[in-house]
């Protein structure tokens, strides 16, 4: 009697083993004949920005995987992959990016069939690094790149025009 109860169980396991690979079978039919590219439920955005990064975040109506390509230049010459994962909330960070600078980007996200949804060059500004301008211009004071240095305290001023300290540091790097 145990060894009849050994053998169906062998057997009924077995039968959904086959019963799911089946059922795969047909989920990779209805992949291939997937000919729809994937729908922007949420179109791509800037979230959070400071001087040197951007998080862009979207949604798709299906599991994507998806790029994003940016540049200082409309031709976004830049690549980052977001690897293999396929979701539907999408949440990129573009790193080291430069202060006070005009980038553009656009994504492509791509569904499981291999079907694409690229997006439109968009641009954005990061914001000046004003704090670490004043930190960079002592920097190169110090190590006697004066010309530096002044670069460094005018681009602060250009944001702050009264700021006594870069005042100071463009007076003395002049002065050298």
């Amino acid at each position: 009697m145990v060894i009849m109860q050994k053998i169906l169980q062998f057997i009924s396991g077995f039968v959904i083993i086959i019963f799911i690979f089946l059922q795969c079978e047909n989920e990779v039919v209805k992949v291939k004949e997937d000919k729809e590219a994937p729908i922007l439920e949420i179109e791509p955005a800037i979230t959070e920005l400071s001087g040197i990064h951007a998080t862009i975040f979207w949604v798709t109506a299906e599991p994507c995987s998806v790029n994003i390509y940016y540049g200082l230049t409309s031709n976004t010459d830049t690549l980052i992959l977001s690897g293999l994962e396929y979701r539907q909330n999408h949440t990129m960070t573009l790193t080291g990016l430069s202060p006070n600078s005009d980038y553009y980007y656009l994504t492509s996200s791509i569904d499981v069939a291999g079907n694409v949804t690229p997006t439109d060059p968009v641009s954005f500004s990061t914001p000046g690094d004003t704090v670490n301008y004043i930190q960079y211009g002592w920097a190169a004071f110090e190590e006697d790149t004066f010309s530096e240095a002044l670069d460094f305290f005018m681009n602060f001023l250009l944001m702050e025009p009264k700021n006594t300290e870069a005042l100071t540091g463009s007076g003395w790097s002049l002065i050298f």
